[in-house]
């Protein structure tokens, strides 16, 4: 859906190209999610300057401004998400009677986010599962089936419309990042990239002794402790901090009927599946945006389950001073510590001799790529030549493309960009055209382009 209305901004502008058409619908997209973000708070801590903050801290952090910077789908489809989840919440608060415009937002919401993205519905059907099997175990089935059906009426609704859904989801659309996923490295890669984009506090890009220590204690220390309760149980003082435990836990819980805890289940279980879709190896920092969704949602559970743990403390107005300070100072250590600041999708790219687009233009250009997914990177870098042949390096998908021969055959200045190359990549390119169309390369320079080095050639006939 963002390609189409992208499109459809662009066919009034014939001939021109602008990132500010993409900017306004992201800021559009963004200024959505803060509606949804704000009211989601507000209907469990009814504290409008609570959730003010909280929106407000969402909108300054990095992962924020990297998905509003980003000139690809993922902030509409963050959109969507609180949307789903805002509507989901609402529904189950009316305990009295169905709410039909409830419904409505839920379907709306679950159709346009997986025409938005086809990880929506792995979001979706995570959290619509748990909902349901909650509303099973408290036997309330005629709500389970109204919750469940709307949901799955809106995801037929969405296939229906867009059938490469399926595809995209488990088949030949899949992204061949041409090496398996570590799915260790993945989940790790985005509970670092979510904590560092959102608090500032950042861990090395590959987990080393610090980082592995961490994750060993954190998981075990929690195991040992739940471990030790479970055996002492009978015992006056660990059954006393059982209890106290219990009774926060469910107080917390009771407040917003568990709903928060559903969410941030979600997002877990939602990661283990993210993990196993992208390489970091070849993602690298642009795994963020497989985590952009996720932030806001948790962003806003731990911010409702703070506050409604401050309600029982007596001195409230310091805790909530605390809260807001913290907030601020997060903020800060973000947005003004150098190795924080890290704005990927807007900061100048570097190149060596020039720019691609000063040297190409009327040319013809072959632009070799390891994945299809980088193509929407060159068109403004290549939209002043003449013609371009796509192809792709990785497997030698190149000496099997329909349609070079025709490209070489004819007239005008040949140019050769290879992305994301390594040298082994590069040497067999060089030597496929040296040895099928007798034609030399000689380096122009090199740009970078989303983060990655593209490397521009100019082909010539071997002397």
């Amino acid at each position: 859906m963002y390609q189409l209305i992208v499109h459809t901004i662009s066919s009034f502008h014939p001939g021109s190209f602008s990132w500010a058409w993409a900017f306004y619908i992201n800021l559009t997209a963004f200024i959505g999610a803060q509606f949804f973000l704000f009211r989601w708070i507000y209907t469990k801590v009814k504290s409008g300057w609570y959730a003010l903050l909280i929106c407000g801290f969402w909108g300054f952090t990095i992962g924020c401004q990297n998905a509003v910077m980003m000139a690809r789908m993922y902030i509409v489809y963050l959109l969507f998400t609180l949307a789903f989840i805002y509507f989901s919440d609402q529904f189950f608060a009316n305990k009295d009677k169905v709410s039909v415009g409830n419904l409505i937002g839920i379907v709306i919401s679950v159709v346009f986010g997986a025409l938005t993205h086809h990880l929506f519905l792995v979001f979706a059907f995570f959290y619509t599962l748990i909902r349901c099997l909650v509303l099973l175990f408290k036997k309330q089935i005629k709500t389970m089936f109204i919750y469940g059906l709307s949901v799955l009426g809106g995801v037929l609704i969405s296939i229906a419309v867009f059938p490469a859904t399926i595809s995209h989801l488990f088949g030949s659309n899949q992204v061949d990042w041409g090496i398996e996923p570590d799915i260790y490295m993945g989940t790790y890669s985005v509970w670092r990239i979510l904590l560092g984009e959102t608090t500032g506090i950042n861990f090395d890009v590959y987990p080393g002794i610090v980082e592995i220590l961490l994750q060993v204690i954190v998981v075990f220390g929690v195991l040992i402790f739940a471990a030790y309760l479970w055996l002492n149980r009978k015992r006056d003082r660990e059954a006393k901090l059982i209890s106290k435990i219990t009774s926060v836990f469910q107080r917390v819980t009771g407040e917003d009927n568990g709903s928060s805890l559903i969410a941030f289940i979600t997002v877990v279980v939602y990661f283990l599946f993210v993990a196993t879709q992208f390489n970091y190896y070849k993602c690298a920092e642009n795994s963020n945006k497989y985590v952009f969704n996720a932030m806001p949602v948790v962003i806003g559970c731990i911010a409702v389950g703070l506050f409604l743990l401050i309600k029982f403390y007596k001195n409230k107005k310091f805790m909530y001073i605390t809260v807001a300070v913290l907030l601020c100072l997060s903020v800060l250590l973000q947005n003004l510590t150098p190795i924080n600041k890290h704005l990927i999708y807007s900061e100048p790219d570097y190149n060596s001799n020039g720019q691609i687009r000063d040297y190409v233009s009327s040319g013809d250009v072959l632009l070799m790529l390891d994945s299809s997914v980088y193509l929407p990177c060159f068109c403004e870098e290549l939209a002043d030549t003449d013609q371009v042949y796509v192809t792709l390096f990785t497997e030698d998908h190149f000496k099997t493309a329909e349609g070079m021969d025709e490209f070489f055959a004819g007239e005008g200045s040949k140019y050769l960009v290879i992305y994301n190359a390594d040298q082994e990549s590069e040497a067999s390119v060089m030597n496929y055209l040296s040895e099928k169309y007798g034609l030399k390369a000689t380096a122009l320079t090199g740009e970078g382009i989303n983060y990655m080095l593209a490397m521009l050639y100019k082909l010539k006939k071997e002397v």
